[in-house]
């Protein structure tokens, strides 16, 4: 019986303090990813608002250690090694806190994720200065951001009231892609048909060994006769080596192949290059 009156009590309780209505957050959470190279990027932050309030006066104190967010702390997930600003930061979980500066903000990367204001300067892994730039407009919310990503690089930035920061990643993709290749086409009995397609394309792609490239396509195009995508790299691997009427015999029955399966982008793609290559060989 007491039991019982203690566990209505509780509840009692438990109704009065939390009831049944819901307010949305105050700084709600956010998520986002972006691929550097092979590196998948992942921040996982709160965005406090500014509410007519100043960021460096009211909000975060300029020359001492800030969450760069709110809650618990900013968490960076790499799925591979990447380098920010010239520094390589290994797989794994970290935690981005900053020192705000009208001039310059420190970014700290530490490897202790936890409630914000419970940072360990003993837990960071480093530390590193960037410029500190002028929003195009006052941003309200505070917000991490990608730009300028491409193969090997991209740019990791957040902003908040008129004021932005960012930072550099690059990924060292192209000499990974050269280790895959050399691993995968040493022995080529071991290669598969895509292997071929995938070296090939990325030689031409890339400027490099047009004959190597031109081996690659040929031997996927034995093995897969019957692709109009084949014959066009192999058109265009025939035509980095100066084979430019072969190259054209190529893109032709590439082009043949592909009106029948209604790929028109390879038709336009094959025709703009023909015609490069005539004028390559009237030369």
């Amino acid at each position: 019986m007491k039991y019982s009156i203690l566990l209505s009590t509780l509840i009692l309780i438990s109704n009065i303090i939390f009831g049944q209505i819901k307010a949305p957050d105050a700084s709600p959470a956010a998520t986002i990813i972006q691929n550097v190279g092979f590196t998948k990027v992942t921040l996982e932050y709160s965005r406090p608002q500014l509410k007519g309030r100043d960021m460096f006066a009211d909000l975060t104190r300029e020359g001492e250690v800030w969450r760069t967010g709110a809650n618990m702390s900013t968490k960076l997930t790499l799925s591979e090694e990447i380098t920010v600003e010239g520094n390589a930061i290994a797989a794994g979980e970290y935690s981005i806190y900053s020192i705000p500066g009208k001039k310059e903000w420190t970014i700290i990367i530490n490897k202790k994720v936890s409630w914000g204001t419970q940072y360990d300067e003993s837990e960071d892994l480093l530390r590193f200065n960037v410029p500190t730039q002028k929003s195009a407009g006052k941003v309200e919310s505070f917000a991490f951001y990608f730009d300028d990503v491409t193969e090997e690089s991209g740019t990791l930035g957040f902003a908040w009231g008129n004021a932005k920061v960012e930072m550099k990643l690059e990924s060292p993709t192209h000499e990974k892609v050269l280790a895959m290749i050399d691993k995968t086409m040493a022995n080529l009995d071991d290669a598969g048909n895509g292997d071929f397609y995938a070296a090939s394309n990325y030689y031409l792609e890339k400027g490099l060994d047009s004959k190597k490239a031109l081996t690659w396509a040929n031997e996927y195009v034995k093995r897969e006769s019957d692709k109009y995508w084949g014959y066009r790299l192999q058109a265009r691997a025939l035509a980095a080596n100066g084979k430019y009427q072969e190259a054209i015999d190529s893109a032709n029955k590439s082009t043949e192949m592909a009106k029948e399966a209604g790929n028109m982008d390879y038709v336009y793609n094959n025709g703009k290059s023909v015609e490069e290559w005539k004028k390559a060989m009237a030369k």
